[in-house]
């Protein structure tokens, strides 16, 4: 039987029976599914096949509570699953320090957040779905907020004013 990935045209009628189904095992009032949620499920890749569409159909209906299910109720997964371009490239002969080349790309898209979100840190942090703790500590390993008690930038600070 070809992956699910390769019958999507499967996806809906599976989505309403895991629906009804659990619907009804666990005694809650039938939902029904809003068109964001399904172009979103209609849009991952499922690597666990349908037991894993029924794994998140169920986790939808346990975690909604209004009558329609959401995007709000997909895991994280299924949202960007659509949307994260596959990456394929070639792993150099010497090889590549993995933790270096991540914190890299890491650094990448906290710039990126913190163009978008004018500086603001908090809104930045949102971006990423990252805590602001989290936000904040990276910011300051990459150098790209100052750091309180340095020198330098105190000076910098004293010289735009």
């Amino acid at each position: 039987m070809p992956a699910l990935r390769q019958r999507k045209e499967d996806i809906p009628l599976l989505v309403e029976h895991f629906v009804s189904k659990y619907c009804a095992n666990l005694g809650v009032p039938q939902k029904r599914i809003s068109t964001d949620a399904m172009r979103a499920i209609e849009k991952y890749h499922w690597p666990g096949n349908v037991r894993e569409l029924e794994n998140v159909v169920e986790r939808m209906i346990a975690l909604e509570t209004s009558e329609v299910l959401t995007t709000k109720s997909l895991p994280e997964a299924v949202l960007l699953g659509g949307s994260i371009p596959d990456v394929t490239f070639d792993l150099p002969p010497d090889g590549i320090s993995l933790q270096d080349h991540l914190e890299a790309i890491g650094k990448i898209f906290m710039m990126k957040a913190l163009e978008r979100s004018g500086g603001v840190q908090t809104q930045a942090a949102e971006l990423l779905r990252m805590s602001f703790r989290s936000f904040r500590y990276y910011a300051k390993k990459y150098d790209l907020i100052p750091r309180e008690g340095k020198q330098e930038d105190i000076v910098e600070v004293e010289n735009e004013k």
